[in-house]
C-alpha cells in the first residue's frame, strides 16, 4: 500500500539523480497509483538522501456500514427509568409499562447499509471493499410501511410491541393476573383486559373497555366505553369507577359509579353513590339496592329497595345526573354572581349619598 524511495548521496565521482529518473524508477517497479509528486520532488530540494521517502500510498478499501433501526418507543424494561418526587421517592404504582401509540406514529426507522467504496493499491490493482449487511425490517400487525420503506408507521392506537423483531401495535392490553406493583397504574389508548383483580390503590384508564374477570377493589377505573367487571366492586367509601357508556358487575359494595349510559348490576348495590344517563337495574337472584345515592336519566329497577333496617337510600330518576349538575353548577355560580352585584350596588349607592 505504500512506496517509499530511499536516494544514496553522490560519492566522489558519482552525480545527483533526477526527479525524472525517479519517475522512471517507480514505473519500472509497476507503481503508478498515489503517486506524490511533491514528495519526490523534496528529496532533491531537501538533500533528504540516505533515509526512506514515502514517494506513493495507495488508497484503503472503505467497507460499508451495516444498516441499523432506531426504535421510537421503550421495548427494554430492564432500562425502565422510574419517576421520582421532590424527595427521591419512587412510586412504583406509575412505572408506565405500556408503549401508548397513535395512529400515524412512526414506530421505528430505518438506516440503510452502505456500499463500500474499492481501494487502490500503488500498482493500481483493486482492493475490494465489503458492503454493509442489510437487517429485516417488518411491519406487523396493525403498522405499515413508509412509501420508501424506511418508517414503520402505526395504523391504529393501542400498544407498541417488538417480537422477534416485527413491530406491532396491539389494540387490546391483557394483563393476566392482577393490577399490583408488578404492573402499576394503566393508561392506554385500546382497550384493557384484566384477568385477575385491580387491587387496591391502582387505577386502569382506557380508550376503549376495561374488562376486570376477578374485583375492583378501593381503584379508580376510567373506560371511554364499558367497564365489564366480572365480580364486583369493593370501593371500601373510595373506589370510583367511570364508563362512557355502560357498566356490567355482579355487585356493586361501597364505592362511586358513573356510567353515561347504563348500570346493570346483578345481585346488590350497596350503600353507594351510582349516577347513569340511561337505567340502573338489580335483577339478579337478590336485586337489592339498599343505601347510598342512586341517580338514573330514565330507571331505577330492582327486587327490592331500601331494607327494613332503615338503611337511607335516595332514588332520583328522570332527569340526567349530569344535566342536574350542571343546572346545580350554574345555580350556584348564578348566586355568587348575584351577590357580588348586590356589593357593587351597595358601594355605588353608598358612594352617590356621600357625595350628593
Amino acid at each position: 500500500m505504500k512506496t517509499y524511495v530511499t536516494v544514496t548521496s553522490p560519492i566522489l565521482t558519482g552525480r545527483i539523480l533526477e526527479s525524472d529518473e525517479i519517475d522512471d524508477i517507480l514505473e519500472a517497479h509497476g507503481v503508478s497509483f498515489g503517486i506524490m509528486k511533491d514528495k519526490v520532488q523534496s528529496i532533491f530540494e531537501k538533500e533528504l538522501y540516505n533515509v526512506p521517502v514515502l514517494v506513493a500510498e495507495g488508497k484503503a478499501p472503505e467497507h460499508g456500514i451495516n444498516a441499523k433501526i432506531e426504535y421510537k418507543f421503550n421495548f427494554d424494561k430492564a432500562n425502565k427509568k422510574f419517576d421520582t418526587d421532590e424527595h427521591d421517592r419512587v412510586d412504583y404504582r406509575n412505572i408506565d409499562n405500556v408503549q401508548n401509540v397513535v395512529a400515524g406514529q412512526v414506530l421505528a426507522v430505518k438506516t440503510p447499509a452502505t456500499l463500500g467504496l474499492p481501494g487502490r493499491t500503488v500498482t493500481n490493482n483493486r482492493i475490494d471493499a465489503k458492503n454493509g449487511d442489510d437487517v429485516p425490517f417488518e411491519a406487523g400487525r396493525n403498522t405499515i410501511l413508509s412509501e420508501n420503506s424506511l418508517e414503520i408507521i402505526a395504523q391504529i392506537a393501542g400498544q407498541a410491541v417488538l417480537l422477534a423483531g416485527v413491530v406491532s401495535v396491539e389494540p387490546i392490553y391483557e394483563v393476566k393476573g392482577d393490577v399490583d406493583l408488578n404492573t402499576g397504574n394503566i393508561i392506554f389508548l385500546g382497550s384493557v383486559v384484566v384477568k385477575g383483580s385491580i387491587l387496591d390503590g391502582f387505577s386502569v384508564k382506557a380508550a376503549g373497555n376495561v374488562e376486570v374477570r376477578g374485583n375492583i377493589g378501593k381503584a379508580e377505573v376510567e373506560a371511554d366505553n364499558e367497564v365489564i367487571i366480572g365480580q364486583g366492586i369493593l370501593g371500601k367509601e373510595g373506589g370510583i369507577v367511570k364508563a362512557g357508556t355502560n357498566i356490567f358487575a355482579k355487585f356493586i359494595d361501597n364505592a362511586k359509579v358513573v356510567a353515561g349510559n347504563d348500570i346493570i348490576v346483578k345481585e346488590e348495590i350497596l350503600h353507594t353513590y351510582a349516577d347513569a344517563g340511561g337505567r340502573i337495574i338489580c335483577h339478579g337472584k337478590k336485586g337489592m339496592v339498599v343505601g347510598g345515592r342512586i341517580r338514573a336519566g330514565y330507571e331505577i329497577s330492582a327486587k327490592y329497595l331500601g331494607s327494613t333496617a332503615y338503611t337511607d337510600t335516595y332514588l332520583e330518576a328522570g332527569i340526567d345526573p349530569k344535566s342536574k349538575e350542571k343546572l346545580l353548577n350554574l345555580q350556584e355560580e348564578r348566586k355568587i354572581n348575584e351577590e357580588q352585584i348586590n356589593k357593587l350596588t351597595a358601594i355605588q349607592e353608598y358612594s352617590v349619598r356621600t357625595n350628593s
